[in-house]
């Protein structure tokens, strides 16, 4: 179990780190909005809303492993 969720974070770590060369939008920016421009802002908005979710994720399964096993 403890491997699965560290290489499925590893996995999740590495995707997120190779998508953020393709993200430079900004919401103010909208004088030349091309599809691109657009794409990335929708990418990096998904993104930024995804980072607490899996934070909260994380935080929940380290309590759940580090305080779940009743002594």
């Amino acid at each position: 179990m403890k491997t699965k969720v560290l290489l499925f974070l590893a996995v999740l770590s590495y995707q997120l780190l190779a998508i953020s060369y393709k993200v430079a939008a900004c919401p103010l920016c909208q004088a030349g909005a091309t599809k691109r421009t657009q794409s990335a802002y929708l990418n990096t908005t998904v993104l930024l809303m995804s980072v607490p979710i899996i934070s909260g994720g994380i935080l929940f399964f380290w309590l759940k492993g580090k305080y779940g096993k009743g002594e």
